[in-house]
């Protein structure tokens, strides 16, 4: 874990709260917990680099993998709402980002209907794109899945800004890293794309 800083933040990277927040960076290794189930809510958690799995234990004792959060994301977002985490998360490889405390975020939110309305837009999203994801993963061709999956990211001038790691894309499709470049290099053969630094342009 690290330490407390004072920056002019917003948890979801959008400018969305344009205020100071006491905030706490974190740093796991692999197989290190951010926290786990059952533990009491008393911090909100973004992550800045790497991956955090959220697992709950089922009925049987197996943990069930509810969410992989990647950098950008938040984590375990209904914890907002709840008194105790029910699920526990770990970091899946070396990973960092920062928190606020749950109280301050939400004495702020209920001050600014602006900011609660910027966060209820962007779970709104978040749960579109989930829906959009789970069909692109179930397409077979990783090269289509691939380029389905750039359409979903790109914005009006039909590009994607590469704001997590293509290793962390090709987890999120379900692909092998391997697979995913074989697939980034057929679209590129085929004139479909094209990779420039940081971004990639559909063409």
């Amino acid at each position: 874990m690290g330490g407390t800083c004072l920056i002019n933040t917003d948890l979801t990277q959008k400018n969305l709260f344009g205020k100071c927040f006491s905030v706490r960076l974190f740093s796991l290794k692999k197989g290190e917990a951010l926290f786990r189930q059952g533990e009491a809510v008393t911090r909100f958690y973004v992550v800045d680099e790497g991956r955090i799995h959220l697992k709950r234990n089922s009925m049987d004792g197996c943990p069930a993998l509810l969410q992989v959060a990647l950098a950008g994301e938040m984590v375990a977002e209904a914890s907002l709402f709840s008194g105790t985490y029910h699920c526990t998360a770990i970091a899946n490889c070396l990973s960092s980002g920062y928190s606020v405390r749950k109280q301050a975020l939400m004495e702020y939110l209920t001050s600014s209907p602006q900011a609660a309305v910027q966060v209820m837009e962007i779970l709104a999203q978040q749960i579109r794109d989930l829906r959009a994801l789970h069909e692109i993963r179930n397409i077979r061709s990783a090269k289509e899945r691939a380029m389905n999956y750039l359409r979903l990211l790109s914005d009006d001038q039909a590009q994607v800004q590469l704001h997590i790691s293509l290793k962390d894309m090709a987890y999120r499709l379900g692909l092998s890293h391997e697979a995913f470049y074989r697939a980034l290099k057929q679209l590129e053969d085929d004139n479909m794309i094209f990779r420039g630094h940081q971004l990639i342009q559909l063409l």
